[in-house]
């Protein structure tokens, strides 16, 4: 069933692809290398599973796995992911040395984030090759018994949580679970199916392409209509003696050319977290690319309205929606937007923009709307 879940998780992501625009991320992770140690992949007594650590051996080995990762949504992402490692691990009978090589796909649902920390969940799947050499462990002595080279499909779930440092990198601490669908992974486990391993690490995120220059060009686009004026036709009479003539001069200025600039209206809408005024890390990007377009020397006027969901009593979640909607006027002043032209009211629970009776409503309602014309 695991295998089955996380095989889910990593390929529904990709039917979505295309349908919402996100930014994307390159993530390095450093951390250790571990055969678990699961005495249900026990042949009998006589054949233990071998593992990392064994008798205090010094056998943990580090590698760095490299990820390219797309975002879906705010919370969810998918990646791809490679890894090259040492593994090792013993019983009271051998020892085994081996190599694998790791390529996965994989999705990453983050459940909340707060004040920059977050957690998630991961799983996915992909494929392994590897190399196995198994040692006899005879009075200290290493007496080569069997080596085994070959490739499987393996999968992994696990999770973590990361800090963000700014709008750009990102930390984050992660353990997960392999389960390699060869019981010659570490040359032992004759007859169990699967060996396992751990992967604990650190890891630093760089996130980069986002909207943020499309929103600023897309602003650009006002319609520019080159309109050349003309002077009108002036009629010129000179009379001498009895003949009369009428000139018609046609007197053309220089073409000028009048820019007319049609409004561009913009929507965003800010979220937040239930029963909370902080901003996100998210949000607080997105008000960063509202401050851009605002920066452009036109003129405007921005309307805030705060909003809150039903949990709660009325009056409490009026003055939380009047928190949240100064929470992000303040922001886009201190990014230097003029006070003079935001304009800001909070609208609690009495006039939802959704439903309050499911969960996605009230989510729709725990919101800051942010609207002006350009």
């Amino acid at each position: 069933m695991k295998k089955i879940l996380a095989i889910i998780l990593a390929i529904t992501p990709f039917l979505l692809m295309g349908q919402v625009k996100g930014d994307y991320m390159l993530r390095v992770n450093y951390g250790m290398v571990f055969d678990e140690n699961h005495t249900d992949l026990d042949i009998d007594e006589h054949s233990p599973d071998l593992y990392s650590e064994y008798n205090g051996r010094d056998d943990v080995k580090n590698a760095l796995k490299f990820s390219g990762v797309y975002y879906l949504k705010e919370n969810l992402l998918i990646g791809l992911s490679y890894m090259n490692s040492e593994i090792a691990g013993s019983n009271d009978i051998e020892f085994w040395d081996g190599e694998f090589t790791e390529t996965s796909l994989f999705a990453e649902y983050e459940f909340f984030e707060k004040d920059g920390l977050g957690v998630y969940a991961t799983g996915g799947g992909g494929t392994i090759d590897f190399d196995a050499f198994r040692s006899l462990m005879l009075d200290d002595g290493q007496v080569p018994l069997n080596s085994y080279s070959d490739n499987a499909i393996k999968y992994h779930y696990g999770g973590g949580v990361t800090y963000v440092i700014n709008e750009f990198i990102k930390l984050n601490l992660e353990i997960s679970r392999n389960i390699v669908n060869h019981d010659g992974f570490d040359g032992w486990d004759y007859g169990s199916g699967v060996d396992r391993y751990l992967y604990k690490s650190v890891g630093i995120s760089f996130l980069f392409g986002g909207n943020n220059n499309d929103k600023v060009e897309e602003l650009k686009e006002i319609i520019e209509t080159p309109v050349v004026v003309k002077e009108p036709i002036e009629v010129v009479e000179d009379t001498i003696e009895v003949v009369e003539e009428v000139i018609e001069t046609v007197i053309e200025t220089p073409a000028e050319v009048i820019i007319i600039k049609e409004p561009v209206r913009y929507d965003f809408t800010i979220y937040f977290e239930s029963d909370s005024d902080l901003i996100t890390n998210s949000s607080d990007i997105k008000i960063t690319e509202i401050q851009k377009l605002l920066s452009i020397d036109v003129d405007y006027i921005v309307l805030l309205v705060g909003y809150a969901d039903s949990d709660g009593n009325e009056s409490y979640n009026l003055d939380l929606s009047n928190k949240r909607v100064t929470n992000v006027l303040n922001k886009l002043i201190s990014l230097g937007v003029d006070s003079d032209k935001l304009k800001s009211s909070f609208k609690g629970e009495k006039f939802p923009i959704d439903t309050n009776l499911t969960e996605d409503g009230k989510k729709n309602n725990r919101v800051v709307t942010i609207s002006f014309s350009l």
